[in-house]
């Protein structure tokens, strides 16, 4: 197969020094693995120019593995490879497994040889920027701080120490193979930006201890998108990690919750089965095996104290830079676990909308110039992305985009949204059907004596429907909606009076 037409596993870097009993030995250790991978040999090819089948192979493979000797420096070759391995890397999330073959990075005597070698190709190279570009390269792989494997060449006579790294090399790389990235959608919203974002705040630490991030925003506003573009992205920095998906839903499904203290242990330690009795024994096996482990973690859709309590009880758990990410609607639930940091997702502005809109429509239909359909389906999703993502894939012309914007919410976006409001308690709901209907726009003063309940009541319930991103105050402590769940409200407020007419559904006076 074409190198071009195929996704590898493992890209394979080394110069023309580097033993071939020993690459011989690690590309039979991936074969058993049954990986397929791209063996860049320096030896094969006398130009020193790499070809765009090559960057191609780089840019589509998953993990390199970078065999440096002591002449790599001097192969423009490997340089040159070494420039896009790095720059891809940082690009899209790649994994750089270095192996200091014969070379410890701590020998100054060593550096100061690598240092002469780019010093002579620097006389001998015409492009002066490309030999500081690549010297740029080679001291990224030696600042990489997790699972370098530093290693003295086997003289022919010691099979079985080649055997023994290879094997530890082939091994982390199925390691990494095997918690491949999680699946985004293909036209994600600025998820870049907020990927960005709430990194950031990850740097932000206390103490060198684990890290507790939550990602609170309304239903359909992209947390669990956004959640899976930091996993994928940072989670090669990690020692295991686990991806919890959904869990409001299996929580109830799953009556067995150690069920879901089983899958972090068998995530992180890649075994097959684990059998945990209880959810008191998984605590106490979950502080006992991670307490000393870097480890990367996501708990997605969380609604209750208890899921926390039985996963990731105290940030003494997990190793030192531990990273627990939590996803929720709720923001009293980040608050009462103590999280370090919350990240709260926002509704898009329209001409953000428009523009994530049009990504998904050019793979529908041609789009025509005239963008006023496309503003009316924007419009339309009130800034949801899963709104907009579900009306844009419905559409494949320009008449079903005007229909599409009438018909909204769609029912699809209705339901996920009927479902949080069905979450809150009688008196919270009944808070919440009142303002929808009535009361959007008054300051919270204003709200509170609207409302047909004692002011405690009333207080806590405005509080409530704030932390679970249901309705906000604007700058002028004017009480605010999302309108498609304000439609669903007034939705579920007119199916009632249908269906009962003696009801009145209102609680106002």
């Amino acid at each position: 197969m074409h190198p071009e037409q195929r996704i590898y596993d493992v890209f394979l870097s080394f110069s023309k020094d580097t033993p071939p009993s020993f690459i011989s030995r690690l590309t039979d250790s991936m074969k058993k693995a049954g990986m397929s991978f791209y063996k860049n040999d320096d030896s094969l090819s006398g130009d020193d120019q790499i070809s765009r089948s090559l960057l191609a192979v780089i840019q589509k493979s998953r993990i390199f593995i970078i065999v440096l000797s002591k002449n790599y420096a001097r192969s423009t070759r490997c340089l040159q490879v070494l420039e896009q391995i790095t720059g891809y890397r940082r690009i899209g999330g790649q994994f750089i497994l270095p192996v200091f073959l014969d070379v410890d990075p701590k020998d100054l005597r060593l550096q100061r040889e690598f240092t002469q070698a780019f010093r002579d190709l620097k006389e001998n190279v015409l492009d002066k920027a490309a030999v500081d570009r690549w010297k740029i390269a080679f001291a990224r792989i030696f600042q990489i701080r997790s699972f370098k494997f530093v290693y003295e060449a086997a003289n022919g006579t010691n099979r079985s120490k080649d055997d023994d790294v290879a094997l530890r090399v082939v091994e982390r790389a199925k390691d990494l193979l095997d918690k491949r990235n999680l699946f985004i959608v293909e036209f994600p919203f600025q998820v870049d930006f907020h990927v960005t974002e709430a990194t950031q705040l990850l740097t932000h630490r206390k103490s060198r201890g684990a890290l507790l991030l939550g990602i609170w925003g309304m239903a359909g506003i992209g947390k669990t998108t956004i959640a899976k573009a930091i996993y994928n992205k940072i989670g090669g920095d990690f020692e295991g990690r686990s991806f919890l998906p959904g869990i409001r839903e299996m929580w109830e499904f799953e009556k067995r919750h150690a069920y879901f203290q089983e899958r972090i242990l068998s995530d992180i330690f890649m075994l097959p089965k684990i059998k945990i009795d209880n959810v008191k024994i998984g605590k106490k096996l979950l502080k006992e095996k991670l307490s000393h482990r870097k480890v990367l973690l996501v708990f997605d859709d969380v609604n209750k104290l208890e899921q926390l309590n039985a996963l990731c009880e105290s940030h003494e758990w997990f190793g030192p830079r531990s990273v627990i990410i939590i996803t929720t609607r709720d923001r009293a639930l980040l608050r009462v676990h103590h999280v370090d940091h919350v990240y709260n997702i926002k509704e898009m502005d329209e001409s953000k909308s428009l523009v994530l809109l049009i990504k998904i429509l050019k793979g529908n239909f041609k789009i025509d110039s005239n963008t006023s359909s496309q503003k009316l389906v924007a419009c339309a999703a009130r800034g949801l992305p899963l709104a907009l993502e579900i009306l844009g894939s419905g559409v494949s012309s320009t008449s079903d985009m005007v229909n599409m914007s009438l018909e909204s919410p769609h029912p699809i976006v209705r339901n996920v949204l009927e479902r949080c409001i069905n979450d809150l308690s009688c008196l919270q709901k009944s808070m919440f059907l009142d303002i929808a209907c009535f009361l959007i726009g008054m300051d919270r003063e204003e709200v509170i004596q609207a409302l047909n309940v004692r002011r405690n009541l009333a207080e806590d319930g405005i509080n409530t429907l704030e932390d679970q991103s249901l309705v906000t105050f604007d700058k002028q402590n004017k009480i605010r909606m999302n309108v498609l769940l304000q439609e669903t409200a007034r939705k579920i407020v007119h199916d009632n009076i249908q269906s009962k007419p003696q009801v009145v559904v209102c609680t106002m006076r």
